[in-house]
């Protein structure tokens, strides 16, 4: 039943990378939501459109929800699609390739498959539930084998809200000594693929309103590459919910977590 859904996913590659392309040649951005930081553009719409018709066209049972229309078919047999057609899209109407369309299927609450079609390289990055990650059709792993906090390079996003992303600012400005350097940069797939591969040690995602659309498919990229993704329950995998994120190579999962959260409550 996945390989059935997984083949339709990856088999959308041309297509995906196309309408990423075309879009980014005619752009129409507007404002999500009443917040000038939160954009909507064409892409998101129609490559969102795109994937609902196609995948309710082969699977119309299924259940889809999308993070521009929201739930569009409700489904009832137990397979759940999370779709986000442009995740980074400030980055994309700037004119950066730091974005990707992640498309995530959750099969009785757990993320069973997961594909991003990440625009900086043009490849697709996936994995299967118990049968590794992959770009394209070379497996990947998780590279970063550090086991101290301080030889982390840790990335983190930041919130919409001024309030909020002050206080997350005074988080990093206190885990800054224990780790050897910090970014804030790019959005969730760009992070969940360089933690994949290794490229970064650990990513704080500290925005509580992340939704399963920005991680499914990136939080089981990164675990079947070897490393761990939570809520902020370290010892579990990431569920679907909304709230923040915490991956790292897994090696020490759980002293990243716990150092985040200390300065967090303080």
């Amino acid at each position: 039943m996945v390989e059935e859904r997984k083949k339709l996913i990856l088999g959308m590659k041309k297509d995906i990378f196309k309408l990423q392309k075309e879009f980014s040649e005619k752009m129409n951005v507007r404002i999500k939501k009443g917040d000038s930081r939160d954009l909507v553009t064409d892409a998101d719409t129609e490559i969102e459109k795109f994937l609902i018709k196609k995948i309710n066209g082969k699977f119309p049972e299924d259940k889809i929800i999308g993070e521009e229309f929201g739930t569009s078919h409700e489904g009832g047999n137990g397979f759940e699609w999370y779709l986000d057609p442009i995740d980074g899209t400030a980055y994309f109407a700037s004119g950066f390739d730091q974005y990707g369309t992640s498309v995530g299927l959750v099969l009785n609450g757990k993320i069973v498959f997961g594909a991003i079609f990440y625009a900086e390289d043009q490849k697709t990055y996936w994995a299967e539930n118990g049968r590794g990650a992959f770009c394209e059709d070379e497996r990947i792993y998780c590279k970063s084998k550090k086991n101290k906090l301080s030889e982390f390079l840790v990335f983190s996003g930041l919130n919409y809200e001024t309030e909020k992303a002050s206080k997350e600012f005074d988080t990093l400005k206190g885990i800054y000594s224990k780790v050897k350097n910090i970014r804030v940069f790019g959005p969730c797939v760009a992070n969940l693929i360089y933690v994949a591969k290794g490229k970064i040690d650990a990513y704080w995602e500290p925005h509580e309103g992340l939704s399963p659309h920005d991680f499914s498919a990136g939080a089981l990229i990164v675990k079947e590459a070897g490393g761990f993704v939570s809520n902020e329950n370290p010892s579990e995998f990431i569920d679907i919910k909304h709230g923040q994120l915490f991956a790292s190579n897994g090696i020490i999962h759980k002293e990243f977590v716990e150092l985040i959260k200390k300065y967090r409550e303080i």
